[in-house]
């Protein structure tokens, strides 16, 4: 979990860098003049998308972008609608950028209705106390309530904060059960010109994610009254809207959807330890959990959204603006470079190339093999980063004898504007193999209701319990198997590839789980 927040994290000021970049620039002339040639030419090789163009010639890419993810979108089978509907207009009080409601269809929320209250709001209005430390004992609190039972003499302030959130709660479940979801990319801008694709906001995306919170804590709170069935939708609901989500056109999307799944994982957990359901039910929850809409795959975010996003800059504003703004961006140089005319095709062919190659690793089954070559790519881009490693380094490589060097141009691009590949599919593999935990974990449960007892090999599960018996992601072994008196210890060896004895990087499943407090 805290290597996908950093991962967000970082991704969130390289967003705040790119706003105040186009800050910058805003002011200047979309061309120089009417006549100016563009230094690059439209093409597979080159821009990778060739359509739609805009009015000044440009692969508009948040167009092209919002074309495919918006296909056979309607406003009736559009999870995000129902979404809208229960944050309102202005969740986290974010100014929502003209054109985002018109792109899914539909009006914007009015401004008063009974939408979701966010945990500050509540600390704030209902518990009449506006300090750091109180708010920050009700999140110490509520996210003791998302990992084990507890009862509502132990946690009253939760029971108060969901029963005031109970109509969001239920549109959110209905949101999740829709067949799609569309998040349009629509970025502020001045004097009705849009902004980078870079800076594209995500607005509702931390109220959805503190939605999720609400309704994992719910989950649990039903657990403990009995109420098995209503805590299992809740988790279902959970899990449904962090795949939409991760279906998004941005990575940050993609890890947003990753981090939910894994936090519900932990939940389906507790569930499956307290309610102790009979056989029945635990298949159910099987075929429910293989209904789910698939896992997001990090490697199309970054062979989508992250390659446009590079491409755009590269095209649209390096052309537009020259040189300056690359380093601008980079060091916050206030250096200043020829506004040269100068063909860029070289440098895009590099970015696509790095894209390709990238991404095709990304998606190697061989899980060694894309270990290798990620940690290639990675060390490469290092060595760039070395190379290139502040606004002199950037000036002197891209500028020689007063002619623009553009060999160097899209290694730059790179340096400035990627982000580690390696561990973007980390996060994915940690995000698989908890599904395959979970999986293991149910037919577990289900074997111990049937036979009366946990069995002494995994392979006892098949196929009565599992078609298959899931490898170990990590080190593709068999996964890690130790049944007690008790319970029982199950985990891959993780990231690492070492075995931890559970602990550590490894991804480890104890049963019993932690008792209730």
């Amino acid at each position: 979990m805290e290597r996908n927040a950093a991962s967000i994290l970082a991704l969130a000021i390289l967003l705040a860098g790119a706003d105040v970049c186009y800050a910058q620039v805003q002011n200047k002339p979309e061309k120089p003049d009417g006549k100016r040639k563009q230094s690059f030419t439209i093409g597979k090789e080159t821009t990778h998308v060739i359509e739609p163009i805009d009015p000044y010639g440009y692969v508009d890419y948040q167009a092209a972008l919002n074309a495919e993810l918006s296909n056979g979108v309607t406003p009736d089978n559009n999870g995000n609608v129902l979404m809208w509907n229960a944050l309102g207009p202005h969740p986290d009080s974010a100014n929502i950028p003209d054109g985002y409601f018109q792109a899914m269809k539909i009006p914007a929320p009015p401004r008063k209705g009974e939408y979701f209250v966010q945990a500050n709001q509540f600390v704030k209005e209902h518990l009449k106390d506006a300090s750091k430390q109180r708010l920050e004992r009700f999140y110490d609190n509520l996210h003791e309530a998302t990992t084990r039972p507890w009862t509502s003499k132990q946690r009253p302030d939760i029971v108060d904060w969901l029963k005031l959130n109970e109509n969001p709660l239920k549109l959110a479940i209905e949101a999740g059960k829709r067949s799609h979801w569309y998040n349009p990319l629509v970025t502020p801008g001045t004097s009705g010109k849009r902004g980078p694709l870079m800076a594209a906001l995500l607005p509702g995306i931390q109220g959805v994610r503190e939605l999720v919170v609400a309704l994992i804590a719910r989950s649990q709170f039903r657990i403990s009254e009995g109420r098995y069935d209503d805590a299992w939708s809740d988790l279902l609901a959970c899990h449904r809207i962090g795949r939409h989500i991760g279906h998004g056109g941005t990575l940050i999307e993609g890890l947003v959807g990753v981090s939910i799944d894994q936090i519900t994982v932990t939940a389906d957990l507790a569930f499956l330890d307290h309610a102790k359901p009979d056989t029945k039910v635990i298949k159910k929850c099987l075929r429910d959990l293989g209904d789910l809409p698939l896992l997001p795959v990090l490697a199309d975010h970054v062979d989508r959204g992250e390659r446009f996003i590079v491409l755009e800059i590269a095209t649209v504003f390096v052309d537009r603006f020259g040189l300056e703004f690359i380093v601008t961006s980079a060091a916050e140089s206030k250096s200043k470079i020829a506004r040269l005319d100068f063909d860029i095709d070289p440098a895009l062919r590099r970015v696509n190339q790095y894209f390709t190659r990238t991404s095709t690793a990304m998606r190697l089954k061989d899980r060694a093999k894309r270990e290798s070559e990620l940690l290639q790519i990675d060390t490469e881009l290092g060595m760039l980063k070395m190379k290139f490693g502040d606004s002199e380094a950037i000036t002197k490589a891209i500028q020689k004898k007063n002619k623009i060097n553009v060999s160097f141009v899209g290694d730059v691009m790179l340096v400035v504007f990627s982000l580690s590949a390696q561990k973007v599919q980390h996060a994915a593999d940690r995000s698989a193999q908890g599904q395959s935990n979970l999986r293991l974990a149910f037919a577990l449960a289900a074997y111990k209701r049937d036979e009366g007892g946990y069995p002494k090999t995994l392979a006892a599960l098949a196929p009565e319990y599992l078609a298959t018996i899931p490898t170990d992601l990590m080190s593709s072994k068999a996964m890690i198997y130790r049944p007690n008196d008790a319970g029982y210890l199950l985990y891959s060896v993780g990231i690492n590839g070492k075995d931890d004895q559970g602990e550590g990087d490894d991804l480890a499943v104890r049963i019993p789980t932690t008792k209730s407090s």
